[in-house]
């Protein structure tokens, strides 16, 4: 595991940032075996800012991992992570510094997927750009010591150039009206618990926030501000049309002075819609799929699903199972990937015994041979 524990040496200043080649990913070492979690969002909104790391989805990958990080940020290193199975390209996050542990990396999980699930709600209200936070999952490769072992987090790579909409202290760039909108709604919709700032990525698909608690059951680590970082971004935030159209709360900080007549022109022709990337709704699924506005806004408002080509292919795959009720040798066809993408087990027993008002094989109302007279 020579590979694993070259990652393990690259928390320090002197790493060096190599420029980003998805050729021959074969080079960066062998092929590795990882432990992936996903929060599942299938939960209720209310549940998941209570306990979003309860009810985990887990399942096992082969990826190859370049121990060079291509890019470095204020606290992490990113890395480029080639999953064959899916071609799917990724990016592994490791923190730099400080306590490396697997709750450091489950408690960013847990901040996107509270702005994941938030922002599924915006949608709904169909707002003039749908906005998406990438698939974030935490990965560890497990060694034979677990204090060797190493975490980080994973989330698909996309091209483009990142943006900043807002910061989690205040700052904000008026012309991003949905981003704005977006915080401002999920203090609102949270009960007034919450509120998702720190806005970046390559146009509205978004990645790495930050969340400001109020008496919450937890804290969302270091970059929680709290009360005073929830009071910052309303000292500046003035409400534009997408706030008018959902009918947010105008909040006791917010400047009195309303957004200029040209601002609000600016917003509107700055926010044309078009096509866009969102991500596969499978559970455990990171692919970013391309639809356009329509397609996005119908889903929201449908509360349907979008998957990406691969789920699709596998969703499309039929299996024949024996039915493990004992005495029961009923077969029957599923496709088993119809449930697991909604983070459910598939069934083991005939439908029968899935369901105990449908009569049994043999059970009453219901001759073992239909075909014979008494």
């Amino acid at each position: 595991m020579e590979q694993t524990r070259t990652l393990g040496m690259i928390q320090n200043d002197d790493v060096a940032i190599v420029p980003l080649n998805w050729d021959h990913v074969e080079r960066w070492g062998e092929q590795l075996s990882m432990k992936s979690y996903t929060c599942n969002l299938r939960r209720s909104l209310d549940s998941i800012i209570q306990a979003p790391l309860a009810d985990l989805l887990t399942s096992n990958i082969q990826a190859f991992i370049r121990s060079d990080p291509f890019a470095s940020g204020g606290l992490r290193y990113a890395l480029p992570l080639y999953q064959p199975s899916d071609e799917r390209k990724l990016v592994a996050k490791m923190f730099k510094d400080g306590p490396l542990t697997k709750d450091r990396y489950l408690e960013v999980m847990a901040i996107q997927a509270i702005a994941t699930k938030l922002v599924y709600e915006f949608n709904r209200y169909n707002p003039p750009q749908t906005i998406d936070f990438i698939d974030v999952r935490v990965v560890e490769i497990e060694q034979t010591h677990p204090s060797e072992d190493t975490y980080f987090t994973v989330e698909p790579y996309i091209e483009g150039d990142y943006v900043k909409h807002n910061n989690n202290a205040g700052w904000s760039n008026e012309l991003m009206a949905t981003a704005q909108a977006y915080s401002h709604f999920t203090w609102q919709k949270s009960g007034n618990k919450l509120i998702v700032v720190d806005l970046q990525g390559v146009a509205y698909i978004m990645t790495d926030p930050v969340i400001h608690s109020v008496n919450p059951p937890h804290s969302f680590g270091s970059t929680d501000f709290g009360r005073e970082g929830v009071d910052s971004f309303f000292s500046t935030h003035r409400c534009n049309y997408v706030c008018d159209m959902l009918n947010l709360t105008r909040h006791p900080m917010q400047p009195r002075d309303p957004i200029s007549t040209i601002t609000n022109q600016l917003q509107q022709a700055n926010e044309q819609s078009g096509p866009r990337q969102v991500n596969c709704n499978a559970a455990g699924c990171s692919a970013l799929v391309e639809i356009g506005q329509g397609g996005v806004l119908g889903a929201a408002a449908t509360m349907s699903d979008i998957y990406c080509n691969s789920c699709k292919r596998r969703m499309r795959l039929n299996q024949t199972f024996t039915c493990n009720m004992s005495g029961c040798k009923i077969k029957f066809s599923i496709t088993p990937y119809r449930y697991t993408a909604r983070g459910e087990d598939p069934p083991t027993r005939c439908p029968a015994h899935r369901n105990p008002n449908v009569p049994t094989p043999g059970g009453p109302g219901r001759s073992r041979n239909p075909g014979r007279r008494p």
